[in-house]
């Protein structure tokens, strides 16, 4: 049986300025999950004839059981708050709305809320390390504030045949969690997403989808709390994205996959955008990356063997020590302020299901020569 796995979330562009899906149809969901929600490209792993490198792959140790909120519909992208006692998350397929819209549990509580109310999608939320504000990207904002220029990107890139990404238009947006004020933080006619807050927060880390003198590019950029002095970060070839830079600002790894590639890469890059390095892993589905509390290590989801289910790994820095961490279908690790837990999104049989596992790294990683 084919898989097609999107990379994470799944797509639609349209033509005629309607809010485009990113969320997978409830017959699909009922099923064995053969579209994961997961990154913005196309795959088919199986027209791929890819060799798992020798690499050693060891099972993490230390782990509790999952532990499921149990909360409905379908969760995806969690993210938590500076002192672990919110976490928000995109949800979909609920019985009150089958829209996916951005939530906020309170640990405390035991309690939701939800924050957006776009009318389109609203996905990928991520709190500010010291304020309340809360960011994440809406595709309704895009079709709405400005329709003329998303139709001419779009008449640009399907005259150009561009094949590599098709990336529903959206933007991102900031909303103060106490006043419930709401802020645009990008209008580039296209793609804007996968944001993250960076420099002690006080700039906003984001993959855009823009046009240059010569193409369309799907790069890392960066912008100011205001949403001016837009920096390029990344210069490579093909989809690069979904960034996640350390505390210090010295170190990041994101996501690369080239045109011609059904394959994606964990680019390692210190500083930020120069001095590239692959990291060594055996080739796969790399995605939604992110760091551990000491920042030495990292987390991603990625389908390493061949038609096998896409779950979740940790790797030192170096691309050495490599550990699965779970056995089934599983998407977009996050790990509290404490260190000591790994939220993510599951695949329970019908639905994508929030929960957590204690865990604990290794104390140290041996390099290996080359």
């Amino acid at each position: 049986m084919k898989k097609y796995f999107l990379l994470f979330f799944s797509f639609l562009i349209v033509t005629n300025c309607q809010s485009p899906s990113l969320s997978l149809q409830e017959e699909d969901l009922q099923k064995i999950p053969e579209s994961i929600p997961s990154a913005p490209f196309l795959i088919k792993p199986e027209k791929e004839k890819t060799e798992v490198t020798p690499k050693s792959i060891s099972t993490l140790v230390g782990l509790s059981e999952f532990k499921s909120l149990n909360l409905p519909g379908n969760q995806f992208s969690p993210h938590l708050s500076a002192d672990d006692r919110l976490m928000t998350y995109a949800s979909s397929q609920r019985n009150t709305h089958p829209h996916q819209e951005v939530y906020i549990y309170d640990f405390t509580t035991e309690k939701e809320k939800r924050w957006s109310f776009q009318g389109g999608k609203a996905f990928q939320p991520q709190f500010h390390p010291h304020h309340p504000k809360l960011l994440y990207s809406s595709t309704n904002i895009e079709v709405v504030s400005n329709p003329a220029l998303y139709i001419d990107l779009l008449k640009e890139t399907e005259s150009k045949k561009q094949k590599s990404l098709d990336l529903p238009a959206s933007e991102i947006v900031m909303r103060d969690l106490n006043t419930k004020a709401f802020q645009q933080m990008t209008q580039s006619g296209g793609y804007d997403g996968e944001a993250s807050f960076i420099k002690n927060g006080r700039r906003i880390l984001f993959t855009s989808v823009r046009k240059t003198k010569k193409n369309m590019e799907t790069q890392v950029f960066s912008v100011d709390l205001r949403g001016r002095q837009l920096k390029k970060v990344t210069s490579l070839e093909g989809y690069n994205g979904q960034a996640r830079i350390t505390s210090d600002g010295k170190r990041m790894v994101h996501v690369q996959k080239k045109t011609k590639d059904s394959f994606s890469a964990l680019v390692f890059s210190s500083p930020p955008g120069k001095k590239y390095k692959t990291l060594p892993l055996p080739k796969g589905l790399h995605f939604s990356p992110t760091w551990d509390v000491s920042e030495r290590w990292i987390f991603f989801s990625s389908q390493l063997v061949p038609n096998s289910e896409t779950t979740i790994y940790v790797v030192h820095e170096s691309g050495n020590c490599l550990y699965q961490v779970d056995s089934g279908y599983a998407l977009h690790p996050q790990i509290n302020a404490a260190g000591d837990k790994l939220f993510y999104t599951r695949w329970n049989g019908k639905h994508w299901t929030l929960g957590w596992r204690e865990f604990s790294l290794p104390q140290t990683c041996v390099i290996e020569s080359p």
